[in-house]
């Protein structure tokens, strides 16, 4: 498994990015607005669950426009949080090389 923990500008943890396979990349944001602090934890077991959950499919990025496939075979458009997009993008091309078959 990959994981990536993502940071805002002063260097404080706010998310993380998780790869379990070269198509299953999950994410988490912490939301501060709610008064949420950052769980190391819970953040990675959410992008985790996510990224069992749904299999990415393609690299259609329009204003962070992904598109996933659920386990039924339903696909899903998911925005993601314009923080994330970044590090979700690296890690995309990071579970290709290293997940390679």
């Amino acid at each position: 498994m990959l994981i990536k923990y993502v940071r805002d500008k002063r260097g404080q943890r706010i998310g993380v990015v998780v790869a379990i396979d070269k198509n299953r990349v999950g994410w988490s944001k912490c939301n501060f607005s709610k008064g949420d602090k950052f769980d190391k934890e819970r953040g990675k077991y959410i992008a985790l669950k996510r990224a069992e959950k749904y299999k990415f499919q393609s690299t259609l990025f329009n204003k962070h426009l992904i598109v996933f496939k659920n386990n039924n075979g339903q696909i899903l458009h998911n925005r993601l949080p314009h923080p994330i997009c970044p590090s979700f993008l690296e890690m995309v091309e990071r579970a290709q090389y290293y997940f390679q078959e």
